[in-house]
């Protein structure tokens, strides 16, 4: 397994930048459920070993981990957009609104954001995603708001360590919501497929059809309620 480095964070402390969020999101790729977003920043001074992408961590290891990332971190804070948001808009809207609800959440405010993903299919720059300065025009709501200087890094969950810190509590979040609403529809297996679309998930969409909680406007869903 490879794990994440700081270099990320060094490179950004050695131009003064201080207080370095990591930013991901879980469930974009789902076919049910809120997307959610976690903000880290972690100290500069202690390395947490074990860290690395939440997708290549064993769910009881990523509680685990999840559990002192929280303890030790100068502030962590999540930000969970709910399926009503999603079928209103698009998933990619409901993306940006939950890093944005994670950043502002934190109690200490970072002067500078790593962001897991791509936006505008290239590094952000002043113009495209840069400098959030706060002048009131569309974009990113980072920029527009005014929250703080970041920047997209591509695979940043399996580079940037503070990155792949939020990965791990965006996961372990957006995971125990599923688990309570497989209380409410036990049919479709969300505390085991955490609303991805399995061919568990698939069966049980086919016999029983959708529940509040689907999200209506992607593909596979269409067709399961168009009864393709």
């Amino acid at each position: 397994m490879i794990f994440p480095n700081q270099q990320c964070e060094e490179n950004l402390y050695s131009q003064g930048y201080n207080r370095i969020a990591g930013v991901d999101e879980a469930g974009r790729g789902a076919w049910a459920g809120p997307i959610v977003a976690a903000a880290v920043i972690m100290p500069r001074d202690f390395y947490l070993g074990g860290i690395c992408d939440s997708k290549m961590l064993r769910e009881e290891r990523r509680e685990e981990l999840a559990f002192e990332i929280k303890k030790i971190a100068l502030a962590w804070a999540v930000g969970v957009i709910d399926i009503g948001y999603i079928n209103q808009y698009n998933i990619g809207s409901a993306n940006r609104k939950a890093i944005e609800e994670a950043v502002k959440n934190l109690r200490v405010k970072p002067d500078y954001a790593v962001i897991d993903g791509v936006c505008g299919g290239k590094k952000g720059n002043g113009d495209e995603q840069g400098y959030a300065h706060g002048k009131p025009h569309t974009g990113h709501p980072l920029k527009r708001e005014g929250v703080c200087v970041f920047e997209y890094i591509k695979d940043g969950d399996a580079a940037v360590y503070s990155i792949a810190a939020a990965s791990i509590i965006a996961k372990v979040a957006r995971d125990r919501i599923l688990k309570k609403e497989h209380l409410k529809f036990p049919c479709y297996g969300f505390d085991k497929n955490k609303g991805y679309g399995t061919k568990f998930h698939q069966e049980a969409l086919i016999k029983n059809g959708i529940c509040e909680i689907h999200r209506i406007l992607y593909k596979p869903i269409r067709r399961i309620m168009e009864g393709e």
